[in-house]
């Protein structure tokens, strides 16, 4: 597919429909509602400006020859980090700076994990295998990510397995053949109902050792996947 367009963007939402409340009802389309209408104007904005500038906003996928975003780009001489800045901040100087979630965020961690994954094998080395796959698949389709890192705060005095209801926090239910199941919340996925997927990272550090082990937690979900809901703050 390679870079998206504005238009792209908001058919994606569209057809995702996530799950997406404010002020306590469900939002029938992000696109058109007057919470998100205005900022996903915004980010299809940015999306449209890579084809407007190509030149600095694109470069050839090394694995599809598909022209993908600049931002994703891994950079291996000074020279490349140089185009990756410039992208970044022609989108900087389209919003004056004032979105601090635009694409380029997330499209820059995407691009550490998935290209310096050998820290993620150490366990299996599926695990960084599967962080190089993503983002490839990220930058191919030029989704546009989110993530989120903080458990619900609940009682701060005491660890996450000692809480009254322990399974409040996002937690490891069960392992499958297929991959996990998981049960719980995690608060401040930035955009979370305006993005294709979510990437779920521990929360800083345990400090409680192995009885917080079910709420370590590394993986990414689309946003419209089975059982999600995203509760928007007040707008």
């Amino acid at each position: 597919m390679g870079a998206a367009t504005g238009k792209q963007y908001k058919e994606r939402l569209q057809k995702a429909n996530n799950n997406v409340y404010v002020n306590g009802e469900r939002v029938d389309d992000v696109t058109t509602h007057p919470a998100f209408k205005n900022v996903i104007d915004s980010m299809a904005k940015l999306y449209d400006i890579q084809h407007e500038k190509p030149e600095k906003m694109l470069y050839t996928s090394p694995t599809t020859g598909d022209k993908v975003g600049m931002t994703f780009l891994h950079p291996m001489t000074k020279e490349d980090l140089f185009k990756r800045r410039e992208a970044i901040q022609e989108w900087a100087l389209s919003h004056n700076g004032m979105m601090g979630r635009a694409p380029d965020y997330m499209n820059a961690e995407i691009m550490a994990t998935g290209m310096n994954n050998e820290l993620f094998g150490e366990d299996d080395p599926m695990f960084a295998e599967n962080s190089r796959k993503y983002y490839e698949f990220v930058r191919e389709n030029d989704l546009t990510l989110t993530h989120t890192l903080i458990h619900p705060q609940v009682n701060r005095a005491k660890a996450l397995h000692e809480q009254n209801d322990a399974s409040v926090a996002l937690h490891l239910k069960e392992k499958t053949k297929d991959g996990i199941i998981v049960d719980g919340a995690r608060l401040l996925a930035t955009q979370g109902g305006i993005t294709d997927e979510t990437m779920v990272f521990p929360s800083t550090f345990k400090k409680s050792g192995e009885k917080d082990d079910i709420f370590s937690l590394a993986f990414a979900i689309p946003n419209n996947a089975e059982g999600i809901k995203h509760i928007s703050r007040e707008p």
